[in-house]
């Protein structure tokens, strides 16, 4: 489950991320071999 904290003097952080394309919601295999339901692009974030 996906703990986000999304109001941080009333930013809403999570917005940002899904509004940006920068948080992706699916199925992901990560290098490390583990699996999420998220996937986190920090450039993406960056580039906006």
């Amino acid at each position: 489950m996906l703990k986000v904290v999304s109001q941080v003097e009333g930013l809403d952080i999570y917005k940002i991320l899904k509004d940006t394309g920068s948080i992706m919601e699916g199925h992901f295999k990560l290098s490390s071999g583990y699996h999420s339901k998220y996937y986190l692009q920090c450039a993406r974030l960056l580039q906006s």
